[in-house]
């Protein structure tokens, strides 16, 4: 009986510790990805933690996490494009924050990317997008303003780091203009590999033996 107890509790705790496993990063929408108990994974790097609060001003029409579709991002550089119609009317604002956590598995964060697509306004109206880690020394920031993009891509290397917490502030003002949108908000990493801790222990294996070779050898 207590053999059976025990294959039970340890089958029960393999299930659990994979459902626990982070998945495959896949284009759903943002309320599926704050959904997420584990994260997911794009190549090396794990995506955690996503939360999304709109926010909304003059009855600006902003769009629920739901509609907020996310798209990964794959190849040199990784990270997601997040897609919806962020707009505001005259005299309306609306302020959208995304935030979430990559983390790089045996590599180190070094570089990020922010870029908008579909910005623009019919008059005088503003959007501005902002990107922030408390990891990372300054800011990435993204303006439009009018018909066309001030600063339409922004990229950054900073210090190698294990794991950053992102922050993006999708901010739009119509002014006077009777559309003012943003329609889609990418951000993207790029990561260095760190040295396996077995090539580590390997190498320092070697050098240990340096001292005893030379003593052996009369060197």
């Amino acid at each position: 009986m207590k053999k059976t107890l025990l294959l039970i509790t340890f089958v029960l705790g393999g299930v659990l510790s994979a459902s626990a496993m982070p998945v495959a990063c896949t284009s759903e929408s943002l309320a599926d990805y704050v959904a997420l108990t584990a994260g997911c994974t794009i190549g090396d790097i794990t995506f955690d933690d996503f939360q999304y609060t709109p926010t909304s001003f003059m009855g600006a029409p902003v769009p629920p996490a739901g509609s907020v579709m996310v798209n990964p991002q794959t190849g040199n550089e990784a990270g997601f494009e997040f897609v919806a119609g962020w707009s505001a009317g005259a005299g309306q604002f609306e302020d959208s924050l995304i935030t979430y956590t990559a983390t790089c598995m045996g590599c180190l964060l070094d570089d990020w990317v922010l870029q908008t697509g579909g910005a623009g306004s019919s008059g005088d109206g503003i959007v501005n997008v902002t990107e922030t880690s408390g990891q990372i020394p300054g800011a990435l920031t993204q303006v439009t303003v009018g018909a066309g993009p001030v600063v339409g891509v922004g990229s950054a290397t900073f210090p190698p780091v294990a794991s950053v917490s992102v922050s993006k502030d999708i901010f739009v003002y119509g002014a006077d203009a009777l559309s003012t949108q943003v329609s889609s908000v990418t951000n993207l990493f790029s990561s260095i590999a760190t040295p396996e801790p077995s090539l580590l222990i390997l190498c320092a294996g070697f050098l240990g033996l340096v001292p005893v070779a030379r003593r052996k050898f009369g060197r």
